[in-house]
């Protein structure tokens, strides 16, 4: 499951008679206009390479690197494989390498077109909402260094874009790719002392990468659907006011309650900052009460894909 992955060879750890940019295809040497370093980038296949003075960072996409494409999942042992087909490829022990970033995901293979399943995630603790198309979701942070992203995306319609070679027999499929990306401060973020490409084929790190994968995405609040029996929960004027309001909510998507929270934002309705997340929570109450909705079908599906994403390591 793992995907692009960029790692760091520290100049410390390599032999001064090794000399890694020989080893590179399409070398091409560049001089920083604002520090004057001279570096050299280069190619491994798909990777991409940057020898500079104090290591060497490479960075790409093991699954297209191993199959051609990254449709086909990369588990533990074809990390292996590639980390040692990289260390080949240099003539260098690259599982010493430090993990500066790395994604984590799954292509799954649905009944109905990824947008449907797309309107149907709201939002995520902690983490904002961005849907920039109808294709793709992005969940990350207000700042201009995102740590983590939790990203959903149409991956047949993205491999269009991009013109990536898509698997014969999948491109009539529906499929949603779901990822994590982790950036910046990657040890820190696992909890661990260092994290190395060795590291990636670990049991318990890659365990715990997973945890964390499913954890975020049930975190995620998702739109339901009104009970077939509802009429019958209706006692008094209160009860029909929330019904009426759980439909129109679910019906038009998450995006109408942060538009909503945005426009009075703007307006500056409220002094106190607290009764917006306030207001938002109370919607979201409504609109995911049990007593009047349930879980959605396209959700049960893509719930249970993601719980059974992890059953081989």
């Amino acid at each position: 499951m793992y995907d692009k992955v960029t790692f760091f060879i520290d100049r410390s750890v390599i032999e001064p008679q090794c000399n890694l940019a020989s080893y590179l295809d399409n070398i091409m040497q560049v001089t920083d206009i604002k520090t004057g370093e001279i570096k050299f980038l280069g190619e491994i296949e798909n990777l991409r390479a940057s020898v500079r003075f104090n290591g060497v960072f490479i960075t790409g996409s093991l699954p297209k690197y191993i199959y051609g494409d990254n449709i086909h999942v990369l588990d533990r042992r074809a990390t292996t494989q590639a980390i040692e087909k990289i260390s080949d490829n240099l003539h260098f022990d690259v599982s010493l390498a430090k993990v500066t970033g790395l994604e984590f995901g799954a292509n799954f293979v649905l009944s109905k077109p990824v947008e449907e399943y797309l309107t149907r995630l709201g939002n995520m603790p902690r983490l904002e909402r961005y849907g920039f198309n109808p294709s793709a979701i992005y969940y990350k942070g207000r700042g201009k260094k995102q740590q983590k992203v939790v990203a959903f995306y149409d991956k047949i319609a993205e491999a269009k874009e991009k013109n990536y070679e898509i698997p014969v027999g999948l491109d009539k499929e529906n499929i949603l790719r779901y990822e994590l990306r982790l950036r910046n401060h990657l040890a820190r973020q696992m909890q661990e002392q260092q994290v190395t490409a060795s590291t990636l084929t670990n049991l318990n790190f890659y365990r715990g990468l997973l945890d964390r994968y499913q954890r975020y995405y049930f975190s995620i609040i998702k739109r339901r659907k009104s009970k077939s029996n509802v009429m019958e929960k209706i006692k008094y004027v209160k009860d029909a006011r929330d019904v009426l309001m759980s439909k129109l909510l679910n019906k038009a998507g998450e995006g109408v309650v942060e538009d909503f929270i945005r426009d009075l934002k703007e307006a500056s309705v409220f002094k106190d900052p607290k009764y917006y997340s306030r207001l938002k929570k109370e919607l979201q109450g409504i609109a995911t009460k049990s007593d009047f909705t349930e879980d959605d079908d396209l959700i049960k599906e893509l719930d249970d894909e993601v719980k059974n994403c992890g059953a081989y390591y």
